[in-house]
């Protein structure tokens, strides 16, 4: 599990108060908002809407998933806020898929710090 440190606080990155994002690279199961942080580590965040799948369990299991995947790539990524917005393609989509997805767009961030 994540530590809380890690974690985005979601309440600050939804909604007309929302800052801007420095960059959002979009995949085939969701995209991937990125915003600079002045924190010295990197934070990762998950929105999964009911529109994916009504039932928490999968929303919940979708979301760990892609918690799992990127705490084992935090290292490899440039500091910053990385907020995962979920698709509907996901609901459907076996766990490796998700997995390979994730590290496919953690990958392609050329944010510079």
């Amino acid at each position: 599990m994540l530590p809380k440190r890690l974690r985005v606080p979601i309440e600050q990155f939804v909604g007309p108060q929302a800052p801007r994002p420095t960059q959002t690279i979009r995949g085939e199961l969701f995209g991937v908002r990125i915003y600079r942080t002045t924190l010295p580590h990197t934070r990762i965040g998950v929105v999964i809407g009911k529109s994916v799948d009504k039932r928490a369990v999968m929303r919940n299991r979708i979301r760990r998933t892609i918690m799992d995947v990127a705490q084992q790539q935090i290292t490899t990524v440039p500091v910053a806020d990385y907020l995962f917005m979920v698709n509907r393609a996901a609901a459907i989509a076996p766990k490796e898929k998700l997995a390979k997805c994730v590290i496919e767009l953690l990958n392609t961030n050329k944010l510079t710090s």
